[in-house]
């Protein structure tokens, strides 16, 4: 009984995390990217409280892309946690728990960048 809770609690999260995912996704590229380049500069601003105004731009040009691939990685990780987590649960054998995962993670994350495709060729 507390397994099927277990599963279920994981399953709800993954599907959370896949509407997270599919939500930032449906966003056109000038609206993704001012979303990354006011967290970089809220980053910036909250680490180089002194600098220079010209200083602090060029960081933000730079941290902006590092930012965005630590977004994309982190919410990727948290989606194979969450597989190994759920598939941890089953009495399979770990090769194929891995190879499952991996899977799962590779078809969504193609499945988003159709998605993405779709989104983009709309707004233009």
């Amino acid at each position: 009984m507390k397994i099927n809770i277990l599963r279920g609690v994981l399953i709800v999260l993954l599907i959370c995390t896949f509407w997270l995912i599919f939500g930032f996704s449906s966003q056109d590229a000038p609206k993704s990217s001012s979303i990354s380049k006011e967290v970089t500069k809220n980053i910036v601003n909250t680490f180089h409280k002194k600098d220079s105004e010209k200083s602090k731009t060029q960081r933000i040009k730079q941290l902006e892309p590092v930012i965005r691939k630590c977004a994309h990685f982190s919410i990727y990780m948290v989606v194979g946690v969450l597989l190994i987590c759920l598939f941890n649960t089953y009495n399979l054998d770990n090769k194929k728990k891995i190879l499952i995962c991996i899977t799962i993670g590779i078809v969504y994350a193609c499945s988003d960048e159709i998605h993405q495709m779709f989104v983009n060729r709309k707004k233009r």
